[in-house]
């Protein structure tokens, strides 16, 4: 890491940096919002961006049976909201529905905020926090019209919330319940989702943290309300969308396409910017030892996409702020190593201004 980054990072406050990570990360994102306006795959425009204008111009919805229409009804609200300001035009609209979730996309940056702000490091916690906002995929996949992009944002939110109370041994209920809130938010948006909220859940039964199970089973109990709520407002029966979606999905989704089981592995590696990230590979065991109870549901998720047939990139954007974080953290604990540090062109430091 170049030194001027470290002294960079050490001599302002995680508030102050906070702050400024905010404002880079939403001027990159209205940037991306403004000129990025096309779209990734047809999904997000099919099962996205049009049913949210049919429900704005109330339309009949073309939106299949096993799509949540609570994305489209969002959309559709920064449409409205948009149109109070004379945005009428339909590239306007569109823009206006990706600004909104850029403004979504903030949680994830304040979510980074709230799991680092506890740890000793004082490289790793602003630095999580900036490439929470400035990841080079980070503005593109937070200004998506996917289910999946949007549930990101309360991956990481969540994960503010339950991974410092987990350390600090909390014994109040709300951050549990906040914190699984909003990874049943999270679910709302694309189910699978729910994957990362049942294996934390299982995580703290191992540690025997009764309080954050409690916290998980009320939150859980919230989830389903909300889905069935979502459910009645769509004219359907209870669970009726999970329902079409498991029944959509039967057999991996085959019928989309098959990739290889490496596929996803693949991706992971290359959000962690490999090979460059190689040098990084001795820190891989500490990164474990500190960090495994968010690591386990970051695994099962993307061993489980591994094993389903029909693969594509945006599955994994829930998971990319994790991946992200466990990133900063190998990255903060290999600052001094010298192989890293070359790598980098950073400059040898006296060692008594070591201070992570």
């Amino acid at each position: 890491m170049p030194q001027w980054v470290r002294r960079y990072l050490l001599h302002s406050s995680l508030s102050q940096h906070l702050w400024r990570a905010l404002g880079l990360g939403l001027g990159l994102r209205l940037l991306s919002a403004f000129f990025v306006y096309g779209p990734q795959a047809l999904d997000d425009y099919k099962h996205g961006v049009w049913p949210a204008y049919q429900f704005f111009a109330g339309q009949e919805l073309d939106l299949p049976d096993y799509r949540n229409r609570l994305l489209v009804w969002i959309l559709a609200g920064f449409i409205r909201f948009a149109s109070w300001f004379g945005c009428s035009s339909a590239l306007a609209q569109v823009r206006a529905m990706y600004i909104g979730l850029a403004l979504i996309s903030l949680l994830g940056i304040w979510g980074t905020y709230l799991f680092v702000r506890d740890v000793r490091s004082r490289i790793f916690a602003p630095l999580a926090i900036y490439l929470a906002a400035a990841y080079p995929l980070m503005p593109f996949v937070s200004t998506r019209a996917f289910g999946e992009a949007v549930a990101m944002s309360f991956v990481m939110l969540g994960f503010g919330y339950l991974e410092p109370a987990r350390r600090q041994r909390q014994v109040e209920l709300w951050p549990w319940i906040a914190g699984f809130l909003c990874l049943g938010a999270a679910t709302l948006f694309r189910f699978h989702v729910g994957l990362l909220f049942v294996s934390y859940g299982a995580v703290l039964v191992y540690l025997r943290v009764w309080r954050g199970v409690a916290g998980g089973l009320i939150a859980g109990i919230l989830t389903i309300a909300a889905q069935a709520l979502i459910d009645f407002l769509s004219h359907k029966p209870f669970m009726g969308t999970l329902i079409a979606y498991l029944t959509a999905n039967e057999g991996g989704a085959a019928d989309y396409g098959v990739s290889p089981w490496y596929d996803t592995w693949l991706l992971v590696l290359a959000l962690s910017l490999a090979p460059f990230s190689f040098v990084f590979f001795r820190q891989l065991r500490g990164l474990w030892r500190k960090h495994w109870p968010w690591l386990v549901p970051f695994l099962v998720y993307v061993t489980a996409h591994s094993l389903v047939p029909h693969k594509e990139e945006r599955f994994l954007y829930p998971i990319i702020g994790l991946e992200i974080w466990a990133l900063a953290w190998l990255w903060a604990s290999a600052t001094f190593v010298p192989l890293a540090r070359r790598l980098n062109l950073g400059r040898r430091t006296p060692l008594h201004s070591r201070s992570l």
